[in-house]
């Protein structure tokens, strides 16, 4: 399975270099729609493709200092069973999935419906098409400079500007 190692500066601060596997449904699309993900939901201690428990292997996870998991990231795709293995498994973290376009988002917010537990389910809605945009740059070195604001995600992809939407959706507002 290819990996790309992606340089990622955001708002101007240097976030270190990743590596991303080609991995699932997505392949190389799936690597630019994990690297828009991570810069637009950033927080302190956020990684890419690392599970700090072990047991699953998530886009993007977030620890506590103490190692107990927080945050749990699927871009494309999400599964119902591994969703639930993972909430049951870290009944404090909150599970995220990203997902290109509307009817991507309306249809995740539907699926996820079906699992309960909707204060720690949220779906983040990107352009549609988003991942696909990173194809004609893809190297196995590349750069990625981000600048996120409120519902806003402005990238330069080794040279490229890429701009997307970014909406997140608690399912608890939205199935009320």
């Amino acid at each position: 399975m290819p990996a790309h190692s992606v340089a990622i500066t955001r708002n101007g601060e240097s976030h270190g270099t990743f590596h991303v596997h080609e991995r699932g449904e997505g392949g190389p699309a799936r690597v630019g729609l994990v690297l828009a993900a991570y810069c637009a939901l950033w927080r302190e201690g956020l990684r890419i493709e690392e599970d700090p428990a072990g047991r699953f292997l998530p886009d993007l996870s977030l620890a506590d200092p103490d190692g107990a998991l927080r945050l749990w990231g699927e871009c494309a795709r999400p599964e119902i069973p591994r969703i639930r293995r993972v909430l049951e498994a870290h009944p404090w973290a909150e599970v995220l999935v990203v997902v290109e376009g509307p009817a991507e988002a309306a249809s995740a917010v539907s699926f996820l419906g079906e699992i309960g537990e909707p204060a720690r389910l949220a779906v983040v809605e990107v352009n549609r098409g988003l991942g696909k945009r990173f194809l004609p740059g893809l190297r196995s070195r590349n750069v990625l400079a981000a600048t996120a604001t409120e519902g806003r995600l402005a990238l330069d992809w080794n040279g490229r500007p890429i701009e997307t939407a970014v909406r997140t959706r608690r399912l608890e507002k939205v199935r009320a």
